[in-house]
């Protein structure tokens, strides 16, 4: 959107690259962190803290207990999911009275188009 703090300023792929000065595309990048390299790895460290901390503030709003990751970050899912778990649990106002589960969602992209629908089914259904 462009405003300032938003965090996909920080945590979108293209930004994550880009600010790592990494010459690569995300592909590159997947291949390399699987393979053990520091670079690769350290990216994604990054990755996890921003993602981490957009999850910290919404589970100290909303109270919820479970986040689910999707999209193309599940192609690192093994390797981030930990980083972000830790950081959440350790972090989170919520986290001191609970374990925080940090899991990969199952619908793939299909969940965008799920979410989209439910936005025009609650629309819909909440003139009647």
């Amino acid at each position: 959107c462009g405003n300032r703090g938003c965090l996909e300023l920080y945590a979108s792929i293209p930004m994550l690259l880009k600010q790592a000065h990494a010459k690569m595309e995300w592909s590159q990048l997947v291949e390399l962190a699987k393979q053990g390299e520091v670079k690769a790895l350290s990216i994604l460290q990054q990755e996890a803290r921003y993602l981490a901390t957009g999850i910290i503030n919404t589970v100290n709003m909303l109270d919820i207990n479970t986040i689910l990751l999707g999209g193309d970050i599940m192609d690192v899912y093994d390797i981030i999911a930990p980083m972000i778990h830790q950081r959440v649990n350790q972090m989170s106002l919520v986290g001191s009275f609970g374990e925080i589960k940090v899991l990969p969602s199952h619908s793939g992209w299909e969940s965008t188009l799920l979410a989209a629908a439910n936005i025009v089914y609650e629309d819909y259904f909440s003139d009647l």
